[in-house]
């Protein structure tokens, strides 16, 4: 993935799968944001986005995406984004306003919004994998606080999923890191009901564990240090 790429991925509030450096910053809207998960999050908050009929101009350090009264203006170095100013006319942007942690749930170092491991199953034609995947990063997009909540930090775990020719079925584990003054986890399960075309994801709806996330939310917070 180019740098190019790289920032219209992250306009779109989808991760760029490592291409930015891990110290890089974003100012944006009155705001500063550090890190892959925190930038890709503020570009999800914004819904500005990147068109393609947007106007790039590139140097060897620099790149500037013109696109209407939107600019983002990066650094680069060896094709990796270094630092990123988003010039626009949106809304401002409230800051997180906790301190940043890492959120690795899986304990890996894996990236993106959805962990898939194709050959875990085998009940799972190869050429659908790709639609359980979809289903799975808007399940990553939309969280699973409710309530207009936004989770700042979120993972889905695909657990167990197969079809059976034209319909399939997939249990994803979602957990959630909260952007609050105050960290607070959550996690939830989430199954998906789906139907393909041919190799078109026909149609497909999901139903989320709301009993099993409601006596998550109720039990108290234990500090794992006394």
């Amino acid at each position: 993935m180019s740098a190019v790429q790289t920032l219209f991925t992250i306009a779109r509030g989808d991760r760029p799968d490592g291409h930015l450096v891990p110290s890089c910053r974003l100012e944006m809207s009155g705001a500063e944001f550090y890190g892959e998960e925190a930038i890709v999050s503020a570009f999800r908050k914004s819904d500005l986005g990147v068109s393609d009929n947007a106007n790039v101009i590139e140097s060897a350090s620099n790149i500037a995406i013109f696109d209407g009264e939107m600019v983002l203006f990066a650094d680069i170095l060896n094709d990796n984004v270094c630092r990123i100013w988003c010039l626009s006319n949106g809304e401002p942007i409230e800051a997180e306003p906790a301190i940043g942690v890492p959120f690795d749930p899986d304990m890996n170092q894996k990236r993106g919004d959805v962990i898939v491991s194709a050959s875990d199953y085998p009940e799972l034609d190869e050429e659908v994998l790709q639609h359980v995947e979809m289903i799975g990063r808007e399940i990553s997009r939309r969280g699973t606080a409710g309530q207009g909540q936004f989770d700042y930090r979120t993972r889905a775990f695909l657990l167990r999923a197969f079809n059976n020719r034209n319909y399939g079925a997939a249990l994803f584990a979602v957990h959630r890191l909260s952007s609050g003054t105050v960290r607070t986890a959550g996690f939830s399960y989430v199954a998906a009901r789906f139907q393909t075309d041919g190799e078109k994801l026909a149609s497909h709806s999901v139903v989320q564990d709301v009993s099993g996330e409601k006596a998550v939310e109720s039990k108290p917070w234990r500090s794992r240090v006394k």
